[in-house]
């Protein structure tokens, strides 16, 4: 984990952005071209002194005569026209702007283009509800056992699936059906469908069969009859803003 945290740090300062490469490309037109001037102006003053047009009083002889001091008018074209500013800026607010989110917990995975493409964003949707507004994992609140249905085996199933995923939801849900009485059941799990759900198989005292856990997205993949009772239910959930998920097994659907 450790590794991976300084990978994606290491990869937000050197990965370069779009900008860089602009910046690359300007530098690489404006350096000859700077060049050029500085030669063409170290030519002209050294000629102008050479041939005589050039008050000697203005020379040191002392320090290496007319080419010197026309040298002296090149380096104030280098230091004045020299591209440091474009070339060194993109690329040292993305080193300060990675230190500074590193240090405040924010990795940034992506580097230049992600600092690039972040800066224009109006709107960031977080798909993990709960995490960021609340702080913490997020947390069952309301639930629904079809009439007929019993609840400790059901809980019991939900849970011994559940544990074998690392999905925050998935942790929630074994926290919340730990809660209570649970009683002896063999899960195994199957498949699972990332942003979905999961299948599995199950063996309890009385009975075995498949139980199926998910959003409403997977229950419509098996073609699952969700009740009247349990569809209000889930309509007012998600006014809520609240994740939903479902289960089946053994032919009852236990919202």
């Amino acid at each position: 984990m450790l590794d991976q945290i300084v990978d994606v740090v290491r990869e937000g300062q050197t990965r370069r952005g779009p900008v860089e490469h602009i910046a690359d490309l300007l530098t690489s037109y404006i350096v000859p071209f700077v060049t050029l001037i500085a030669l063409s102006i170290w030519v002209v003053w050294l000629g102008l002194g050479l041939s005589g047009a050039l008050p000697r009083d203005y020379l040191d002889i002392n320090r290496g005569g007319w080419p010197l001091w026309s040298l002296q008018f090149a380096i104030a074209v280098f230091v004045i026209a020299c591209p440091c500013g474009i070339a060194l800026a993109a690329p040292t607010a993305i080193f300060v702007g990675g230190g500074l989110a590193a240090r405040n917990g924010v990795l940034v995975k992506g580097g230049g283009e992600a600092f690039q493409e972040a800066s224009g964003l109006d709107c960031v949707v977080f798909d993990k509800t709960g995490t960021l507004t609340q702080g913490g994992e997020p947390v069952i609140t309301d639930y629904e056992v079809m009439p007929g249905a019993d609840e400790c085996l059901v809980r019991t199933m939900i849970k011994n699936l559940e544990e074998t995923s690392r999905h925050p939801i998935a942790k929630a849900v074994v926290s919340f059906c730990g809660l209570k009485e649970t009683t002896s059941v063999q899960v195994e799990i199957m498949d699972e469908t990332a942003g979905k759900g999961m299948k599995g198989t199950f063996s309890a005292t009385k009975q075995t069969g498949a139980i199926i856990i998910g959003n409403e997205a997977l229950m419509a993949d098996y073609n699952v009859y969700i009740p009247n009772s349990a569809a209000e239910n889930l309509r007012s959930w998600k006014a809520q803003c609240e994740n939903r998920m479902g289960d089946i097994w053994d032919g009852r659907n236990c919202p």
